[in-house]
């Protein structure tokens, strides 16, 4: 019973730290297509791409890095890794949002998965719980008859 209270806490704040990532993650995706006036949907070469092109893909970094280590979190952190490596190469905004999408639906999946667990630990407490009532009832009733056989006995012995 005490395991599935921590683990309903554990949950629910697990749930707050995603929906700020996934908000996170968003903004960063947001971020890059604002600042790229639609670059994303051009063709380049590796010699188009210029130091303004990172300007963008700094400020992800920098959000996915503030978030990771805000949260203690290394899958952010190594994300933003992964977003930085991918900064100077062919596709960039692609790969960028590929690798943020990716992380939003690995943070959905997860989410999922605990809602489960959640969810089983929910049904179980219920049942513990329904159980625990049952078995006072039921000692309620031994007590009573315990009562009424102590009553008897004072009874006979008088």
């Amino acid at each position: 019973h005490a395991e599935c209270q921590e683990r309903a806490h554990h949950w629910d704040v697990a749930m707050q730290s995603r929906d700020h990532e996934v908000h996170t993650l968003d903004q960063a995706i947001k971020i890059l297509e604002k600042q790229t006036n639609g670059a994303q949907e051009k063709a380049y070469s590796f010699i188009q791409l210029d130091s303004h092109d990172s300007v963008p893909v700094g400020e992800v970094v920098k959000a996915l890095v503030e978030v990771g280590k805000r949260y203690q979190d290394r899958q952010i952190a190594m994300l933003a890794m992964r977003v930085r490596s991918a900064g100077g190469a062919h596709g960039v905004f692609d790969k960028i949002k590929g690798l943020i999408s990716g992380m939003i639906s690995k943070l959905e999946a997860e989410a999922a998965d605990e809602a489960k667990a959640k969810d089983f630990c929910n049904a179980e407490t219920a049942k513990a719980d329904a159980k625990q009532g049952e078995h006072k009832s039921e000692l309620g009733d031994i007590g009573a008859q315990l009562d009424s056989h102590r009553a008897k006995v004072a009874r006979l012995k008088r």
